[in-house]
């Protein structure tokens, strides 16, 4: 986001924040920050903020992220300073993509909201902050900044496609980026290839505004972003995994080669017990020669008698260390990663992620968002023609905790229309996601399976946003009210495409 494309949402911001109440700090990831916001009426649930130089976003956001089970220290640190204060004013730095909410008394007066640094708690501003800065001429503008560490008006991107256009239209360009209000967003939006520069997504409305233009901006700047992150969180637990396994199956193979010698020494007590009707069974010997047969080296310090009954109690060992050791080879290594040349066993499907898929027989049970510390969930995995998870719960507690553990907010809910059935939930990584007409339709006629018009050859099934879609309080698990329908659909309840699709 150029500090022109934050300029102009800054000064819509400035109108939003005022009055209402700072909720829940969260930080799904490093970088990430989500702020709640609560304002009577208002479309918006959080205030979503990531910090880059360069992919730096800041948006107002329906869809919440995931937040962490456990939120981190600076998290916490915040969230115990602020949550519950309301918002006084909001002053703009917008040179420097920076905004500073004023809070009602407490400790520490601003909350920043800085699109390098991420989300801090200030008790005074620095002088100057939130005036309106010199705006300086064309050919000072698209230089660089004069002073280390001064930011500059224009990112480098809008530097060239202003340096590109002919002198009297970037001139002209420059004069209405200049004004404020509705004219400098006019001026930056004309030109594709100058709101492009500035960080606005292409095929986004102008006439929509800033906010906008910043949300759908946010969606792969945030969201995106996040499961990326996610999907490489993932590739290096499996790198570790893989790794630790490797040593344990060397370790497990130096054990068999110990526990195999030690084997082998019954042959030894054999030989040594044949030879007792020859040899004194009191006497110290160093070795026992057997004519043609290798010799059997004797530990000198002990009889005979005992070096025959050493023999023997560590074959015995080394037989019990081969059964025990069978069985830890047959067990999957740490991290899920199984030993070479085993059948690998059926795992549970986690329900955290909207694309892969999960092998296993059809009871195995799947995990809910949260790891260990959530309880399993009995749900079936499917993937869509088009490569999307839909999770349908098997019973009323599957169906509660479908809702409450492994949903998103921007996930879509279906469910049999006008009697009972499954919930299904058909998932995706962030709400810039579009589903395909197809996902929704195959999505919707599992749901008509698990209905009560599963044997008609048509059903109608609702569909709508998890986030509109709320347990109802004393009622039974599973029991719901829909604050708003995205559509009713009628599809066919096709046997076949359950078993097309279903993964688990």
């Amino acid at each position: 986001m150029d500090a022109l494309f934050f300029r102009a949402v800054s000064s819509e911001l400035a109108l939003l924040f005022p009055g209402g109440r700072i909720g829940k700090i969260g930080m799904p990831a490093e970088g990430f920050w989500s702020i709640e916001h609560h304002v009577p009426g208002a479309w918006w649930k959080v205030v979503l903020l990531r910090a880059d130089v360069r992919e730096g976003a800041l948006f107002p956001s329906a869809a919440r992220p995931v937040n962490p089970a456990e939120a981190p220290a600076r998290a916490m640190w915040l969230r115990k300073r602020v949550s519950g204060r309301f918002v006084a004013a909001c002053l703009a730095d917008w040179r420097s993509r920076r905004l500073a909410l004023e809070l009602s008394p407490g400790e520490g007066r601003y909350l920043v909201l800085d699109l390098v640094h991420g989300l801090s708690l200030a008790g005074q501003l620095a002088p100057g902050f939130g005036d309106e800065p010199r705006w300086p001429d064309l050919a000072e503008a698209l230089a660089e900044p004069a002073a280390p560490g001064q930011s500059p008006f224009v990112s480098r991107p809008v530097r060239r496609v202003l340096s590109g256009l002919p002198p009297e239209q970037s001139q002209q360009t420059w004069e209405a980026l200049r004004a404020s209000g509705p004219a400098a967003w006019t001026a930056l939006t004309a030109l594709a290839e100058l709101a492009r520069a500035a960080g606005l997504p292409d095929g986004v409305d102008p006439d929509l505004g800033p906010l906008a233009a910043a949300e759908a901006a946010g969606q792969a700047a945030y969201f995106g972003a996040l499961t990326r992150l996610a999907g490489a969180g993932a590739a290096a637990a499996a790198k570790t995994a893989a790794k630790r396994a490797k040593r344990l199956r060397e370790r497990l193979a130096a054990e068999r080669l110990r526990l195999e010698g030690l084997l082998a020494l019954r042959e030894k007590g054999d030989a040594v017990a044949a030879g007792l009707d020859r040899l004194d069974p009191r006497a110290k010997l160093s070795r026992l020669d057997q004519g043609g047969a290798a010799a059997v080296e004797l530990d000198p310090s002990l009889t005979v008698i005992e070096n025959m009954q050493r023999f023997y109690k560590l074959a015995a060992k080394g037989k019990r260390g081969l059964v025990h050791l069978a069985a830890r080879e047959q067990a999957p290594a740490a991290g899920n990663v199984q030993l070479p040349g085993r059948a690998e066993k059926p795992r549970a499907a986690s329900l955290g992620s909207s694309s892969g898929k999960a092998a296993g027989k059809p009871e195995a049970r799947a995990q809910g968002k949260g790891g260990g510390k959530s309880r399993e969930i009995q749900a079936r995995r499917y993937l869509t023609s088009d490569g999307f998870v839909a999770l349908r719960g098997k019973n009323a507690r599957a169906n509660h905790q479908l809702l409450s553990r492994a949903a998103s907010p921007f996930d879509y809910w279906f469910h049999a229309e006008g009697g009972p059935g499954a919930h299904v939930i058909l998932k995706r990584d962030h709400p810039g996601v579009d589903f395909p007409r197809r996902a929704v339709e195959e999505a919707a006629a599992l749901a008509a399976l698990a209905g009560w018009e599963q044997s008609a050859a048509k059903a109608r099934v609702v569909c709508a946003l998890v986030k509109d879609v709320r347990h109802i309080k004393g009622a039974a698990l599973g029991a719901v009210a829909v604050d708003k329908v995205l559509e009713s659909l009628l599809v066919a309840p096709d046997p076949t495409l359950e078993t097309r699709l279903r993964q688990d």
